[in-house]
């Protein structure tokens, strides 16, 4: 990534894994590259004032549970404490839902936990 994502904006951004993700790639090139989107009806005269119209950038965070030591830990549970404010949502979900909507077959998930170690299954699928 590096000098390469300098330049560019987003009003979205969703990072996959991101309990991967390197802290200060993300703090440092990412997350400024963020705006607030520019809609065309915002430029008309009865909209553009009103605060309460403008849309704040969003961030998606797709990961799967890891250890409390992880520097992720700490800013999951702000989005957290942002949830119960109305601020942010926070999903978590187990291999169960893979199975009620087909995405994976229940003999999947049987050869997955006898190949994964205890913590591995854990943090992989039962989130």
């Amino acid at each position: 990534m590096g000098d390469q994502a300098r330049g560019y904006r987003s009003s979205e951004i969703i990072i996959d894994e991101f309990r991967l993700t390197d802290k200060e790639a993300l703090s440092n090139l990412i997350i400024p590259t963020m705006m607030i989107r520019n809609a065309p009806y915002m430029k008309k005269d009865r909209y553009s004032s009103i605060e309460e119209l403008k849309e704040q950038p969003r961030e998606i965070y797709l990961t799967s549970a890891y250890y409390k030591s992880n520097w992720y830990f700490k800013q999951s549970m702000d989005a957290l404490g942002d949830m119960y404010k109305g601020k942010a949502l926070l999903f978590s979900a187990d291999y169960s839902l893979t199975l009620k909507h087909n995405i994976k077959t229940r003999e999947q998930l049987i050869r997955a936990r006898r190949q994964a170690t205890a913590d591995g299954w854990d943090m992989e699928y039962c989130n």
